[in-house]
């Protein structure tokens, strides 16, 4: 998952062990709202956040229709049989990864094709 052996690096190895905690943030925000405490006392908290990883220089990126998954930069989060994708192409983003300096801190999600249905054993026999 991360490259090199640098200042980057290791900035990317925190980052990565932060973002479950940022997740968390981000969920809390989203089910408190409409919660004025909440609002008032941790409003501010997803956007600073966002604001330092930006600073730090971390990008998010996706995955395309098509595109042959890398594991390096993709997790499949669900497979399917599909005749319009040939089989380990992505047939839908899920969710955006980030990366950070070339280091891969968050990967991206995607449904992946199987290729077509029975395929496979024509091929066995």
């Amino acid at each position: 998952m991360l490259q090199s052996s640098n200042r980057f690096t290791a900035t990317a190895a925190v980052v990565t062990e932060f973002l479950p905690a940022m997740d968390r943030v981000m969920q809390l925000g989203e089910l408190y709202k409409d919660d004025e405490f909440f609002r008032k006392q941790f409003g501010a908290l997803p956007g600073a956040v966002s604001s330092v990883l930006t600073e730090l220089g971390a990008k998010e990126y996706t995955v395309e229709i098509g595109q042959q998954v890398d594991t390096s930069r993709m997790v499949v989060v669900e497979s399917m049989y599909s005749g319009e994708h040939p089989k380990e192409t992505v047939i839908r983003p899920v969710a955006l990864g980030m990366e950070l300096s070339g280091n891969v801190i968050r990967m991206a999600t995607c449904v992946a094709s199987l290729g077509v249905e029975g395929a496979d054993t024509a091929e066995e026999e």
